[in-house]
């Protein structure tokens, strides 16, 4: 069984996280000490705002790197998604 938090709180500590640009698996995790678990989609959905969402998701997409592959050439190679987002 996870931690328990109450609505308020777990929303507050997730908005902070994500208003810093903390969402990495290692740094949006379980508020409860020593945990470390990361926070889930499904608990970010079920808590947060559409606007912290799509925050989330913007936040998120800067930070990963995406992998393309261009078949005709038989290349790859990786890039940064636009930070027009």
């Amino acid at each position: 069984m996870g931690h328990r938090f109450c609505k308020d709180c777990f929303e507050g500590y997730c908005s902070s996280k994500i208003n810093e640009a903390n969402v990495s698996d290692k740094e949006l995790v379980c508020p409860a000490p020593k945990c470390g678990t990361p926070v889930t989609i499904h608990e970010l959905e079920g808590n947060l705002s559409a606007d912290m969402l799509a925050r989330y998701t913007k936040v998120g997409l800067i930070h990963v790197r995406v992998f393309i592959w261009f078949p005709l050439s038989l290349s790859h190679c990786l890039s940064q998604p636009s930070s027009a987002l």
